[in-house]
């Protein structure tokens, strides 16, 4: 059995997370290459959306609450939520993430443009990322996103269902709520 992360949306249930889902330049560019595909996807697919979104990013400031505690006040920059350490392009940001641990891992990545967005991106590349001290990495059952503008998120790699920008959203994790067959090993 594994873990999934229940989204709600000012308070309501909305999305159920398997993977991850997140805010900034990634969030961008998948809904970006949601409203302008035209065809199927794979990882080039995202290199124009990532393109075009990337001149024109700056993140608005947010708030993060672990379980209750502040994590850090109106942040700027990449926010993962994330249940697995699979991602994108096999970047890999939260490493540690595990799917059955009953726990959702946290990535907040401070940057205020895409310049700072793509510093992030070459850290994750390298491995490197999580050593950063303005890196912040935290595990935690609930996590409270409230965004002074209203921002963009992805879950999974496509938009949610209702692609409006969310000012407040929670991600809490639902454990072994998904049964998974495996492989028998001999």
């Amino acid at each position: 059995r594994v873990d999934l992360v229940r989204a709600e949306v000012d308070g309501r249930p909305d999305e159920t997370v398997v993977l991850m889902a997140s805010f900034g330049l990634d969030a961008e560019a998948v809904h970006d290459l949601s409203a302008t595909r035209t065809g199927s996807v794979n990882n080039w697919t995202y290199v124009g959306p990532t393109l075009r979104q990337w001149w024109r990013f700056h993140p608005g400031p947010m708030s993060v609450s672990v379980d209750g505690t502040l994590a850090a006040r109106e942040v700027r920059g990449l926010l993962i939520i994330a249940n697995s350490r699979q991602y994108a392009a096999r970047l890999d940001p939260a490493r540690e993430a595990l799917m059955d641990d009953g726990l959702v891992d946290l990535m907040i990545l401070p940057c205020r443009s895409g310049i700072g967005a793509l510093g992030w991106f070459l850290r994750i590349w390298f491995g490197t990322h999580q050593r950063h001290p303005r890196s912040i990495h935290l595990k935690g059952r609930r996590i409270e996103v409230d965004a002074t503008e209203a921002s963009r998120w992805q879950v999974d790699g496509d938009p949610p269902h209702d692609p409006a920008p969310v000012g407040r959203i929670a991600f809490e994790v639902m454990e072994g709520a998904l049964p998974v067959l495996v492989p028998a090993v001999d």
